[in-house]
Formats: structure tokens, C-alpha cells, sequence
């Protein structure tokens, strides 16, 4: 880190230890200069992250619940619920502005507990047999005592554990130790569901497959966005599908966003779909009036 004769130690180091995070970061590269970019960056997220600790405090962590609905015919069995920033006199921010940095802290833990205990209120407003996904980052399972806590939620409230998805992104999953594995076989014992989300994007899927009680597949977005134009993602897109299929287990393309999407994906064996096409992320309120929309063409 360059530093001008007026720096105060602290920020030369603070500026230092930034560039070693980039370096490290780097596939190619095993030494950083901080530059402007990065000081800009560093800048925007210790704002973000005095946004969450404000958010937590005035108790603006809101959980919006986007639909996933049967390609078939379009009607809804379930949502995901998703975190947004709900600040008075502010735009709503998604999760994409703000997770990242939320995982950089304990904050994502906080803030994942308040996205769970509102999806747990919303199983309650929900159809029988719909499912309500929440979405568990590597910080919040580390956390001793999450899945304890989550039984006993669910227990207290009388909901459903049928009615409960945990979803789990590759990059989560691969970080579970073996207690933790052991802890999603109590969940999958209780009756709630362990969707693999944004499958596809890593190398360990099939280990993840064999070693965790998954009852679903998430295809990743990148694959939806892609198979209109690439008959090698199609080709992928309908290997994974397939693989569901003999395994037993739900196949969810997220993603969607217009009807050709959807009726490739669905020619080419998905059997549930999510997106922009279907609905966009709602509060509670809105999200369970969302109608069904056919999606098959024919």
C-alpha cells in the first residue's frame, strides 16, 4: 500500500491488509497494489455494513417471497423467501447489494435469522403441500446451535417441517463439516427438505449428491439464460435433469424469465420452475396471491 507523509499508520495497514485480500483472490496474481478502485470499494462497503448493523437495530430485514411453480401448468407449489432492506425514505435493496458483505461479517447471521423466522410465520399463510425455501449461508450452519435452533422454531410454531426447505449453494455445502452433515440428516429425518441450490456452477456435485440427504436440485441461472442460443448448455441442462430424475429427487430451473426459457426447460425434463417470468419477489402479502401462469406451449 502507497501511502502519502500525512497517512495515519492505521489506515497504510488497513489499506495493506485490503491488497493481501486481493492477492489472495487473485487466480493469476500474488501481489496487489491498493488502488483508488479498491479505496472506493472499501469505503462503499463499510457503509453497507453500517446500513445492516442500522437495518438490524430498526428492525428492516424484511423477507419477500419470490414463486416456484410446476412447468405443467403453471401453478405455484412454493416460494423462496429472500432478504431485502426495507429503510424508510430508501429504494428496497436485494440481497445482491448487500450479501456480500453481510458474509463478510456476523451480520449475515443475523440477518438470516430474521429472514427464517418470517418465512416461518408465511408457512402458515400458505397453501398445504406448498414449500417455503430459506437459504442457510456457511456463517449462519456454523453458527452452534442452528439447526437445534430451527427445530425448535418450527416446533414452537406448529408448523409443518414438510413445508420447510433449507437450501444449501454448493459453495455452503462443500464447507459442512461432519457434525453438520449429520445435523441436515436430523432436518431431512424431521421432514424438512434440502434443496442443492445453484447447481451446476461447482466441481463437487456429485460428492454433494452422495454425502448430503438432498431432496432437490436448483439449476443455476446461468444455465436458464443460456440454453435458448447454446445447444451445449441445452445438452447440460438435460444431462442434470436427468440425473434428478433417476435419483428421485425435485428439479427446480431458476432464472426463468420469459416463456421460451420455460418451455425449453421444461422440454428438456425440469419439472418446477422460478423467475422473473413467474413473479418477481414479494412482500408476504402479495406473494400469495401470485396466479398461476401456463407456461407450456401446445
Amino acid at each position: 500500500a502507497l501511502a502519502d507523509p500525512e497517512d495515519a499508520p492505521a489506515d497504510v495497514l488497513r489499506t495493506a491488509d485490503s491488497a493481501v485480500r486481493v492477492a489472495k483472490d487473485s487466480a493469476n496474481e500474488r501481489v496487489a497494489v491498493f488502488s483508488e478502485d479498491q479505496r472506493r470499494t472499501s469505503q462503499r462497503n463499510v457503509r453497507t455494513a453500517e446500513t445492516l448493523t442500522r437495518a438490524l437495530a430498526g428492525d428492516y430485514i424484511r423477507a419477500w417471497f419470490q414463486p416456484v411453480v410446476s412447468l405443467a401448468d403453471g401453478a405455484v407449489v412454493g416460494y423462496e423467501s429472500l432478504a431485502r432492506l426495507i429503510e424508510p425514505g430508501h429504494a428496497p435493496l436485494a440481497a445482491a447489494d448487500f450479501i456480500e458483505v453481510a458474509e463478510s461479517t456476523d451480520l449475515v447471521s443475523d440477518i438470516g435469522g430474521r429472514v427464517i423466522d418470517q418465512a416461518l410465520d408465511f408457512v402458515g399463510q400458505v397453501k398445504p403441500g406448498q414449500v417455503v425455501g430459506v437459504n442457510a449461508s456457511p456463517r449462519q450452519m456454523l453458527r452452534p446451535g442452528f439447526v437445534d435452533d430451527l427445530l425448535a422454531l418450527m416446533k414452537d410454531r406448529d408448523v409443518d417441517p414438510q413445508q420447510v426447505a433449507v437450501e444449501l449453494t454448493e459453495h455452503t455445502a462443500m464447507r459442512l463439516t461432519h457434525d453438520l452433515v449429520s445435523d441436515m440428516q436430523r432436518l431431512a429425518d424431521a421432514g424438512v427438505v434440502i434443496l442443492l441450490d445453484d447447481f451446476g456452477t461447482g466441481y463437487s456435485s456429485a460428492t454433494l449428491l452422495q454425502e448430503l440427504p438432498v431432496r432437490g436440485l436448483k439449476l443455476d441461472a446461468s444455465f436458464t439464460r443460456t440454453v435458448t442460443s447454446d445447444p451445449g448448455a441445452r445438452r447440460l441442462v438435460k444431462g442434470l435433469a436427468g440425473l434428478a430424475s433417476n435419483l428421485g429427487i425435485r428439479a427446480v430451473a431458476e432464472g426463468i424469465e420469459t416463456a421460451e426459457q420455460a418451455d425449453i426447460v421444461a422440454d428438456l425434463g425440469w419439472e418446477f420452475g422460478q423467475g422473473l417470468y413467474f413473479g418477481k419477489p414479494r412482500p408476504p402479502g402479495f406473494a400469495r396471491r401470485a396466479r398461476p401462469r401456463r407456461v407450456k406451449r401446445g
